[in-house]
């Protein structure tokens, strides 16, 4: 009950309805992430993420590239570390443990 998981695919496919959200590593250390239309920081599953420090919860972030993939990634704990927007809401994320060589080369754009 004190984790959040969040499970992303990086890659949206184009013809289906969320292609409009990006999701992406901006660096080895920061997570860019968008929520689902329905999600803003001042609904429930928001305020879980925003304020995950201040309750003492943790958010173990799962990647993969694309829906196609089998298997997520472990990208380790993460802390949000700012947001903006509301309903769809995007939050940034300090990855903990930077992503090493192999996830960066699969989940960072070229």
């Amino acid at each position: 009950p004190e984790d959040t998981v969040p499970f992303v695919n990086l890659d949206k496919d184009p013809g289906r309805q969320g292609a409009e959200y990006v999701d992406r590593f901006e660096s080895r250390q920061v997570f860019r992430w968008m929520s689902q239309t329905g999600t803003g920081p001042g609904g429930k599953k928001g305020k879980e993420i925003i304020e995950a420090l201040n309750q003492g919860r943790r958010i173990h972030l799962f990647v993969r590239r694309r829906r196609s993939d089998v298997a997520f990634a472990s990208c380790g704990l993460v802390a949000p570390i700012r947001h903006e927007g509301d309903r769809p809401m995007t939050v940034w994320f300090q990855l903990l443990t930077p992503l090493s060589d192999d996830p960066a080369r699969r989940f960072m754009d070229a």
